[in-house]
């Protein structure tokens, strides 16, 4: 896993540069009283295996089904209402041109330790704080020996 984790994180610093902060999700943003500060935006970037499949009669080789969530964080301010003028709308509505980014820098990306990475839903999480953060999960595969 550390290696998938690795080569997104340079991905999206490649392929991303407007993203000024990448690192594992460890609650960050849910605990400004004990973590440090991040930059935004942001990539906070967890990692699960969804499934496991041993290949081989002593089980040190595995099929390893990957969950990789990207959550997008966003300092948000703008207006987006019917009222607002369009130019300032189009500048409130950046954030969606930022996730879509992210979204084309991951999707169907593969390498030769995993396989092509495949978003499988985008969602928005409800927040008091003034964050926006887009929630996507992306799947990938790949051989653990």
């Amino acid at each position: 896993m550390e290696t998938l984790f690795n080569k997104i994180v340079a991905r999206i610093s490649t392929e991303v540069p407007e993203i000024k902060w990448t690192d594992l999700d460890k609650g960050q943003i849910n605990n400004f009283d004990i973590k440090p500060p991040i930059l935004y935006p942001a990539v906070l970037i967890g990692l699960q295996l969804s499934r496991t499949l041993d290949m081989d009669n002593a089980g040190k080789v595995q099929e390893c089904n990957a969950l990789v969530n990207i959550r997008l964080v966003v300092d948000y301010s703008g207006n987006t209402s019917a009222v607002t003028p369009e130019a300032e709308r189009e500048k409130s509505m950046a954030y969606f041109r930022l996730a879509d980014k992210v979204y084309k820098a991951l999707q169907g990306w593969g390498d030769p330790a995993f396989n092509e990475l495949s978003r499988q839903s985008l969602r928005e999480e409800q927040r008091p704080d003034g964050l926006k953060v887009i929630n996507m999960p992306f799947t990938t595969a790949y051989i653990d020996r």
